[in-house]
């Protein structure tokens, strides 16, 4: 797992993270987005400094953008974090594991590919819900 939107994280970094996770060889990741859960000390940072885009607690799930970020947009964050994931559940990543008759592991791919580009679609409504519009 790794968990973007930190303080220093750029776009640059969630790249780099992505091609990172991609050739450790590892079989499964997941890329989270920062969360600032209430109560801790990183939510009382980020309400204080009115960088908070809402209280819909529903969205607090470390898959939705709930903050604004320093280096990036809310935008920038939410949607590369679903791209880094896209990036990794390649084709490549499923035709290998299909040559390897690692079945498993393909229809893991299979099922990442088709749940980043469900929430790519749902993401851009939840974006558009908070006034954050791409263009």
């Amino acid at each position: 797992m790794f968990v973007l939107g930190a303080i220093t994280d750029d776009l640059d970094t969630i790249r780099r993270t992505a091609d990172f996770a991609t050739g450790l060889g590892i079989d499964t990741v997941q890329f989270l987005i920062l969360t600032p859960l209430p109560g801790t000390p990183l939510f009382n940072d980020i309400m204080g400094s009115g960088k908070l885009l809402h209280r819909d607690w529903s969205k607090y799930d470390v898959q939705h953008v709930v903050f604004r970020p320093q280096l990036m947009s809310p935008i920038t964050l939410q949607m590369e974090t679903l791209m880094a994931m896209g990036r990794f559940y390649s084709w490549r990543y499923i035709l290998g594991h299909l040559a390897r008759m690692n079945f498993h592991y393909a229809a893991i791919g299979l099922f990442g590919k088709t749940a980043v580009h469900k929430s790519l679609k749902e993401s851009a409504a939840y974006l558009a819900d908070y006034g954050l519009h791409s263009g």
